[in-house]
């Protein structure tokens, strides 16, 4: 099972330490953002980046309690008071509101943009979760056993919150005294201040990751904690059009299929490629799931310049390249991408997709170079309207479980009427991106 929470820890602590995002000279330093009077903090608890700088939290905000209220001043035509309740999955929550008529003083009221913090809890397990307070609501004050901090930089701040370095300056454990958030540590904790437009990456980037960290969250509570299963299903999830979000910009699947006919109507006419047999409409019963309104259900070979079968080794094959035999020969191997040795001419050309016709059969891989492939092996030289990674996952998944080892191979005429789903480019281009970000993640927690 993959560890999401751990995940989530990691990279917080990864973001503080500067090793999340690149810095550039373009951004300034963190000196920038604070004024004459500051003193560098050099007692730290690790290395940072030379363009960030250590900072008490009382550097770059201010911090006050909450509102102490009896129930006598409990009524529902009053003011909203935020409490520990209202804070869930480190987001606002209004579901169960208290409302008080007593006095509020003025610093007792949420601004926009504050972070809303609870200090102390029955459940020390709950001290010191914290969400933003977006404005939700023009007058909403804030419960005893709870505390705001107010900064310019309030999104980088609440990440920090959730680190453990922060956590450290108190405890829900029963064995240490302190498990509440006091307003020293809220005011004296030493914090690592990037650059301004680098917090800005830092949180964009964790907040990309997070939605990655949800949606593998998703997929396991659904499908299975098996880890081969749970990326067979992410991958199937991704060429369903359920990853990404489907944008009136990228146009449409049927005008993107238009210029792949276009396109290979012009090599046809230049000679490059062979006019072929219409093949059949696709039927509702050929069509394995739904897909986007603006998605498309096409045949293989209708968007593929050629579907051809390699050939048998070259004569002048050896195991280990030399200067002129550097070409890769590959086959129809899961291992080392079946490459079985080397030679002097390439047939096939890079960024294409090669599918295992017999052993494995169905097992495909995107070739990012040149090759010679050799029989049993097919070679798909999709149209340069298709990107071959999105092709590569969705014959991964549609091909490779429909031939099974029912059948004792696979040939190209069986592949080239395959049905598959077409997104417009643009979306393939963001199925590619997520789910290689995804599969990233999974595969390097399974090795740790």
């Amino acid at each position: 099972m993959i560890d999401t929470k751990a995940l989530r820890t990691k990279v917080l602590d990864l973001a503080i330490q500067g090793k999340l995002t690149k810095q550039l000279e373009t951004d300034g330093s963190a000196k920038d953002l604070l004024d004459d009077s500051f003193i560098e903090h050099k007692n730290s608890p690790f290395q940072i980046p030379d363009t960030w700088k250590w900072v008490k939290l009382s550097d770059i905000g201010s911090t006050n309690i909450g509102l102490t209220y009896h129930p006598s001043d409990i009524d529902n035509n009053g003011t909203i008071v935020i409490r520990s309740s209202n804070i869930v999955n480190g987001k606002m929550d209004y579901s169960d509101i208290v409302k008080v008529t007593c006095t509020i003083k003025e610093n007792q009221f949420l601004k926009t943009n504050d972070i809303v913090i609870c200090a102390r809890n029955g459940s020390k397990a709950l001290v010191g979760k914290n969400a933003i307070y977006y404005g939700e609501s023009n007058k909403i004050s804030f419960g005893a056993f709870m505390a705001v901090f107010r900064t310019p930089y309030f999104k980088f701040v609440h990440l920090f919150f959730n680190t453990q370095v922060f956590r450290s300056n108190f405890s829900s454990d029963d064995s240490k005294q302190i498990n509440q958030v006091t307003q020293s540590i809220l005011k004296e904790s030493l914090i690592p201040l990037p650059p301004l437009a680098e917090q800005k990456r830092i949180v964009a980037r964790i907040e990309e990751l997070f939605k990655l960290f949800d949606i593998i969250d998703e997929a396991q509570n659904k499908y299975s904690d098996d880890v081969e299963i749970l990326k067979s299903k992410l991958i199937t999830m991704g060429i369903q059009g359920k990853l990404t979000e489907q944008l009136e910009s990228d146009g449409t699947a049927e005008e993107l299929y238009k210029q792949i006919q276009d396109e290979k109507n012009k090599l046809i006419k230049e000679g490059k490629i062979k006019k072929e047999k219409a093949l059949p409409e696709i039927k509702n019963e050929e069509i394995p799931f739904e897909i986007p309104s603006n998605w498309k259900w096409v045949r293989l070979n209708d968007v593929s310049n050629k579907i051809w079968a390699g050939k048998d080794k070259p004569n002048d094959f050896v195991e280990l390249k030399d200067e002129h035999r550097y070409v890769p020969v590959v086959a129809n191997g899961v291992t080392n991408e079946g490459i079985l040795g080397y030679t002097s001419l390439a047939t096939a050309p890079k960024n294409t997709i090669t599918v295992s016709g017999r052993g494995t059969i169905g097992f495909t891989v995107y070739r990012s170079y040149d090759y010679c492939p050799i029989v049993r092996l097919i070679v798909i030289e999709q149209s340069v309207n298709i990107e071959p990674v999105y092709l590569q996952y969705v014959l991964q998944i549609i091909h490779a479980s429909s031939v099974g080892s029912s059948i004792p191979q696979l040939t190209v005429p069986m592949i080239k009427p395959k049905v598959i789903p077409l997104p417009p480019l643009a979306e393939q281009k963001r199925i590619v991106e997520k789910l290689d970000d995804i599969l990233k993640i999974i595969d390097k927690q399974k090795t740790e």
